[in-house]
Order: C-alpha cells, then structure tokens, then sequence
C-alpha cells in the first residue's frame, strides 16, 4: 500500500495527483480495506514526503553556504600533475 501511494507522490507531476489518488483510493476499496485506514496511511506518506523533501532543501541551503565544499563529482574526477603518476 506504502507503495502505491509513494508511487502518486513521487513519480507522477503534481497535476495528475488527485486523479491517481482517486485510483489508488478505488482500488484499495476493491479490495476490502477500510476508508479510514486508507486515508490515514494517504496522510502518513504525504507528511513523510513533505518532511523528506523539506530535510533535503535544507541539506542543500546547508552544503550552498559552505562555500568550498567539493562534491563527488569534483573527488572522483580530480585532475594530477601528470608527473605525480610516474
């Protein structure tokens, strides 16, 4: 069920939500669980992933302000004097 609603959230654009929530909610009523426990699941996730999303933006404002802070990017790929090989 995690997954059906973690599905809608985060790999569909946010126009098609209330549609897929609609489709999810239909199916999960098709079979046999009960309304609240499906809502109360629907906003379980959607606070999960509101809090995730907000965790990560501050991670990036955190790393932004730092200033010199070298990605992995920029480890992996790092350029030596090609005499510091021989």
């Amino acid at each position: 069920m995690h997954d059906l609603i973690d599905r809608v959230i985060l790999f569909s654009n946010p126009k098609f939500h209330l549609h897929n929530f609609c489709f999810v909610i239909k199916i999960l009523l098709e079979n046999d669980y009960p309304l609240e426990f499906i809502f109360d699941n629907i906003k379980k996730q959607l606070k999960n992933a509101i809090n995730f999303k907000k965790k990560k933006r501050d991670n990036n404002n955190i790393e932004n302000t730092e200033g010199g802070r070298e990605g992995l990017h920029d480890l992996l790929f790092q350029r030596f004097p090609k005499n510091s090989i021989d």
